[in-house]
């Protein structure tokens, strides 16, 4: 499990189990699969902003609903945190995928 801290110092723990997953595919957004067609999934996270944070308000709904934090509260809180965000959310992705998967992420990573 990854995690990170929102600029209220709040840990957030980012576990993508088969709920995450769930949640997530309401948007059309599959977890499972790094790679469709053309488009790679992490490059289009971090390209599309609205799409991350609409993607993270899912896979931390259960977190976010115990607190008490709306998803537009959410998102303001993340601020400057944007480099924390996605180096925990990344690892959780890539510690989700098949080893095959896993290297060609871990590989991909590394060439940003």
């Amino acid at each position: 499990m990854r995690s990170f801290h929102d600029e209220s110092g709040r840990q957030w723990n980012i576990d993508i189990d088969d709920a995450a997953i769930a949640r997530v595919a309401t948007i059309g957004v599959d977890l499972t699969r790094p790679r469709r067609g053309d488009v790679d999934l992490l490059s289009e996270l971090g390209r599309d902003t609205a799409l991350m944070c609409a993607v993270l308000n899912l896979v931390l709904q259960p977190q976010a609903e115990s607190r008490g934090i709306k998803p537009e509260d959410f998102n303001r809180e993340l601020g400057d945190c944007a480099a924390a965000v996605g180096a925990a959310f990344t690892g959780a992705i890539i510690d989700t995928l098949t080893p095959e998967h896993r290297k060609l992420a871990r590989q991909f990573r590394r060439s940003l």
